[in-house]
């Protein structure tokens, strides 16, 4: 990303729209999908740091990146089994 274009109202706007949209989706978790929902939501979790470094001057992208963080932790870490965790971490880095 250019670094000028995170000062582009437009594009703040589409991001909060998206990390919206994920933290719906993260509050969806239930026990029979968290497994499922964490591995395709752990992608996205870990570009967090990125855009945080990126957009730390932005209060709202900061707030919905952590609000995403959080409801991840809350709503599907309890469910998932270690074996889950292993899993989805090798999955990660291949």
């Amino acid at each position: 990303m250019n670094p000028s274009e995170k000062h582009r109202d437009d594009l703040r706007l589409e991001l909060s729209s998206v990390l919206s949209g994920y933290i719906g989706i993260a509050m969806s978790s239930e026990s029979r999908i968290a497994p499922a929902l964490f591995a395709r939501l752990t992608p996205v979790l870990t570009q967090c740091g990125a855009i945080l470094e990126i957009f730390h001057n932005y209060m709202d992208i900061v707030e919905l990146c952590l609000e995403f963080i959080a409801e991840i932790g809350k709503r599907s870490l309890s469910y998932l089994s270690k074996v889950h965790l292993i899993i989805i971490t090798i999955q990660m880095h291949t």
